[in-house]
């Protein structure tokens, strides 16, 4: 998965494009990241990888990866897609992919 200096690079780029806030922009982009203690310690309430990213199991050259379920992520949160945070959220997901694809394309 990308670092969170990947996606808040991301979120930098993207922001020169859209007016939106960018305090909340940006903590949509790294709040999948929070609850799951990948990134912080002593979170008391771990959630799982796999529901703070939308995932389903992918096999990759006989590797099992997760990937995002973007269109379940897209289909519970439209209506919300003016709300920043969920608009980083959307945005960090898809950065996911696109990580996971280039993995991917390196396996051949």
């Amino acid at each position: 998965m990308p670092s969170w200096s990947t996606h808040l690079v991301t979120a930098n780029v993207l922001l020169k494009k859209i007016n939106i806030d960018k305090n909340l922009f940006i903590f949509g982009n790294i709040l999948p990241d929070i609850n799951n203690a990948f990134f912080i310690e002593g979170v008391t309430n771990k959630l799982s990888h796999k529901e703070t990213h939308f995932t389903k199991d992918i096999d990759l050259k006989d590797i099992i990866f997760n990937y995002n379920n973007v269109e379940r992520f897209k289909n519970e949160y439209m209506s919300r897609f003016d709300n920043p945070v969920i608009l980083g959220y959307f945005v960090h997901l898809l950065m996911s992919i696109t990580y996971i694809m280039e993995v991917k394309n390196l396996l051949g």
